[in-house]
């Protein structure tokens, strides 16, 4: 057996809700040669050092928790820092009533060394202060805009509520989320501090707001030997053979998603330092309001969570790196661990189902604000004022797909037409 003194894994095991540490748990270990190790920990952070290279499969457990399987790749330069994210069996469903423009931020503050929780951390929202409680918790009620399409920008264009939101506590470094996009609902925010002076600025960039075209290239695998949903000859086959439909070309059979996902965090473009673990299910419900708008109508973010599940269940069969399967940016799918409860619905609503091309497959699901949509020339429907139709490539002025064609048509009293884009 070749001892890998310098390799680690640095395990932080948290509430996936909280972020808070769970200070016991077990994890079983599966070596590459087989050789199975039980290590029980009273400390949310463990640090796991591997005995050989090659692929070790982990499974945690804690009590309250739903177990987590996940497995790294172990070579002799392997220096991993891990946050395993175990999601509570039974978490209470906070109920609030909330006016159609309020927005209600229920935050938790946590050490980021001892991952404890912080209390009097002051939050500030624009002009309002809040402090956290001994529990590490805060909540605060704001006024927000409802996000909607600018339709007179050639360009896609959303008007929306971004905000700053600063943490600040003597002894550690002021956390400051620049251009947050607010809307309307209940948003649960973990937030973690590190000890020390300065700053830490993270900007904010949401996918469909804030995504560039040459990321969209990135994010649906343009540049690469893959190939997107758009690629143009099956475009051109599309349009030149008026007896095919939709249903032929984007049939909707269900695949069984994977049970996990690792994705990387801390990164630039598809570089990552850290990793997150966590159920495929919580990145759904996590991550879905960084590409959907979290106030959209309940069937859109229900076509959302299919479409965001199937893009993270391909790169879980597809990883873009040994160790993480898909990064937290623009340039893959967004990935922020707040939350809002409309999104967390909308991933229960369809969970365990993605969308398939075929049996025991997943679609590499592709969504985009910039895509239009092909125009069927056997619907008798124009296309005009943004209609979702035209040639399907990135960059289109004509904004259709899932997004706000959806919400367009079905403000409109039409959902029969919403539903088919």
């Amino acid at each position: 057996m070749n001892m890998l003194i310098i390799a680690y894994i640095n395990f932080n095991v948290k509430d996936a809700f909280t972020h808070f540490g769970i200070s016991n748990f077990q994890v079983i270990v599966k070596s590459p040669s087989s050789q199975i190790q039980n290590i029980n920990s009273k400390n949310p952070i463990l640090k796991f050092y591997p005995s050989e290279k090659g692929r070790y499969e982990f499974e945690f457990r804690a009590n309250g928790y739903n177990s987590l399987k996940t497995y790294f790749i172990v070579d002799e330069n392997t220096n991993l820092n891990v946050d395993v994210l175990l999601h509570p069996i039974n978490k209470t469903k906070i109920d609030v009533n909330l006016m159609p423009d309020e927005v209600m931020i229920i935050g938790f503050v946590s050490d980021k060394e001892s991952l404890k929780p912080l209390s009097n951390v002051k939050v500030q929202i624009g002009n309002q202060t809040v402090y956290t409680d001994d529990n590490g918790k805060f909540s605060i009620k704001l006024i927000t805009t409802i996000p909607n399409e600018d339709e007179s920008s050639t360009k896609y264009k959303v008007n929306a509520n971004r905000e700053d939101i600063r943490f600040s506590k003597d002894g550690y470094k002021e956390y400051i989320r620049k251009n947050f996009l607010l809307a309307p609902g209940i948003l649960y925010m973990p937030i973690s501090l590190e000890k020390g002076f300065g700053s830490i600025v993270e900007i904010y960039k949401h996918g469909i707001v804030d995504r560039t075209g040459e990321e969209y290239l990135i994010k649906d695998g343009l540049v690469s030997s893959e190939n997107g949903i758009y690629e143009e000859n099956k475009i051109k086959r599309i349009k030149e053979d008026n007896s095919i439909n939709e249903t032929d070309i984007i049939p909707l059979p269900f695949f069984d998603p994977p049970t996990s996902i690792r994705v990387g965090t801390n990164c630039s473009c598809t570089n990552c330092s850290s990793v997150s673990t966590m159920s495929l299910e919580n990145y759904v419900a996590t991550g879905l309001d960084d590409e959907w708008i979290a106030s959209w109508n309940n069937h859109s973010l229900r076509a959302g969570a299919l479409a965001y599940r199937a893009y993270g269940s391909w790169h879980v069969l597809n990883p873009i790196n040994p160790n993480y399967d898909i990064c937290n940016t623009t340039c893959c799918q967004v990935w922020s661990p707040d939350q809002y409860q409309s999104t967390i619905n909308a991933a229960i609503y369809t969970s365990g189902f993605a969308i398939s091309p075929q049996a025991n497959s997943v679609a590499r699901a592709e969504y985009s604000a910039e895509n239009n949509g092909w125009d069927n020339p056997n619907d008798n429907l124009s296309c005009v004022n943004n209609c979702p139709c035209g040639d399907g490539k990135i960059g289109s002025p004509c904004a259709g797909w899932v997004f706000w064609t959806w919400e367009r048509y079905v403000s409109m009293g039409n959902e029969e037409m919403g539903r088919r884009w």
